[in-house]
This record gives structure tokens, sequence and C-alpha cells, in this order.
């Protein structure tokens, strides 16, 4: 299996980290994202713009307008997408 404690950590941290440590853990997750040789160039590009803060700023945005509540899935989503390629 070509996953490690590194990118597992990513996966969880990118979306998660924020929420934990305030924009601590999501540094901490980029730098396992860029640090892989699991995923490509423009996937690390993605992930990094898709995902900035993970799920804090979408909860700060939630807490003032409901309307918010989307911008929950694509930390989500894009977490997701690189956990499964971290399984191929």
């Amino acid at each position: 299996d070509r996953s490690s404690w590194s990118e597992i950590a990513a996966v969880v941290l990118l979306p998660f980290g924020g929420v934990v440590i305030p924009f601590g853990g999501w540094l901490v997750g980029l730098y396992f994202l860029w640090s892989s040789p699991v995923w490509t160039v423009p996937e690390k590009v993605g992930a990094t713009l898709v995902l900035p803060f993970g799920v804090l700023l979408p909860l700060l945005l939630l807490a003032r307008n409901p309307f918010f509540g989307f911008a929950l899935l694509a930390p989500v989503v894009t977490a997701t997408y690189l956990a499964l390629r971290l399984r191929a």
C-alpha cells in the first residue's frame, strides 16, 4: 500500500485541521499534501485552492447565514477525492 501516516494525516487535516487547531491544523495538512509523492501537482493545487482552512470558514459563514451550508461540501468532496486517489 502506497499510503503512509502522513498522507492519511493530510486527508484528515486539510478539511478538519482548521477546526481542531485554527489555521495551524490546516497548514500542517497542507505540508503533508505537498510533501507527498502520491498526488500530482494539479491535484495538490486543486486541493490547496478548494480547501483553504477546510470546513472552518464555511462553519463560520454558516453561523451568519444558513445559505453557506453548501460551502461545507467542497472540503469534504475534495478530501474524499484525495482519499480515493490514495487508495488507488
